[in-house]
């Protein structure tokens, strides 16, 4: 299982689903231990996030001026997939599920 658990892989597409409407960002991330940074792109802009990724579990955010820090939790599942909770700042929140872009 430890391959599936790391978030370092390549690109991931997510499909997020709020109130606010729905979204499909792109994350690039990069893990050092526990540590975790990368990019976003997507319906907020292009952002650098910071976070951390243990035991299949993960947190990422990243700020945008219009709407706040944009917080991500969320689970690696067995099948290599994730889904978990967004909190998008003052626009509320929202879930997403997510997969490696083909």
């Amino acid at each position: 299982m430890t391959g599936v658990q790391t978030c370092a892989l390549p690109i991931w597409s997510f499909a997020v689903e709020t109130s606010a409407g729905t979204g499909s960002p792109t994350f690039n991330f990069k893990q050092d231990g526990d540590k975790l940074t990368g990019d976003y792109s997507g319906q907020l802009g292009n952002n650098k996030i910071t976070g951390t990724c243990k035991d299949g579990k993960f947190e990422f955010k990243f700020s945008v001026d219009q709407v706040g820090d944009v917080v991500y939790t969320g689970e690696i599942l067995e099948n290599g997939t994730v889904k978990g909770k967004v909190k998008l700042g003052e626009m509320g929140d929202g879930t997403f599920t997510g997969e490696r872009a083909k």
